[in-house]
């Protein structure tokens, strides 16, 4: 369906975002290497990085019994209602697999994209090709591959992107030495004042909520090991 209708430019002179493409990316993956995306995020991510919190989730629920419940628009979504919201947490998001399916924690994601801007997980060519971006319509804001830039108010170049799905919402930020990261996790998905300040506050201040230092073997850091959904993994490395 995604290659039935003409492209709305040519490469590389303009950005428009589309799930199909990362899901695209997905089946190709699973074509060149005949694994499993998820066995590939273990291997190439999660292992080296030493995330026991982290995997490409699918189908309903998480694994294990510590996790975040997410809420969304009744309207939407059907589900058991809570304050006004339907509690979202066991919807059925295979659909979203290589595009936002993702699950993991706070320090995880943080550890993640230390390990990508570090090029710890990505080797130093193939990480300048990611920084490669190109203007958006936001203002001062471009995108690479699978990361947006931007210049943070005390000059600093910030590297980004935010996740989500049905009741769950993810904001990631890294340093260009991949030293400094902010990560917030917002179990919901509903559009309001207070989230999306502090959406604009962590991707353009890059606040230092979970620091690793990419000269020493890349861990978890210490933190709330609660694990939410729609966590966008920079470039969706695999």
């Amino acid at each position: 369906m995604g290659v039935q209708r003409k492209p709305l430019f040519a490469p590389g002179t303009a950005w428009a975002y589309s799930n199909t493409n990362y899901i695209t990316l997905g089946l190709i993956l699973q074509k060149v290497t005949n694994r499993p995306v998820g066995e590939l995020v273990e291997q190439r991510i999660s292992q080296p990085l030493g995330l026991t919190h982290t995997d490409l989730g699918g189908g309903t629920g998480f694994r294990g019994t510590r996790y975040a419940h997410g809420y969304s628009d009744p309207t939407s979504y059907e589900g058991p209602l809570v304050d006004g919201l339907v509690d979202t947490t066991g919807l059925d998001l295979g659909w979203a697999w290589t595009a936002s399916g993702m699950i993991s924690t706070a320090p995880e994601l943080a550890t993640v994209y230390a390990g990508v801007l570090s090029a710890r997980l990505v080797r130093p060519p193939l990480l300048q090709q990611m920084k490669a971006g190109i203007p958006t319509s936001t203002p001062g804001v471009g995108y690479g591959l699978g990361i947006q830039e931007e210049v943070g108010p005390c000059g600093n170049r910030i590297w980004f992107h935010t996740g989500g799905v049905p009741g769950y919402t993810s904001v990631a930020a890294v340093d260009d030495t991949g030293e400094r990261t902010g990560v917030l996790l917002i179990p919901s998905d509903v559009d309001s004042e207070a989230r999306q300040s502090a959406s604009n506050s962590c991707s353009t201040r890059s606040s230092a909520l979970w620091t690793v230092s990419p000269a020493r073997r890349l861990r978890p850091t210490e933190g709330d090991h609660c694990r939410t959904r729609g966590a966008d993994a920079a470039g969706g490395q695999a």
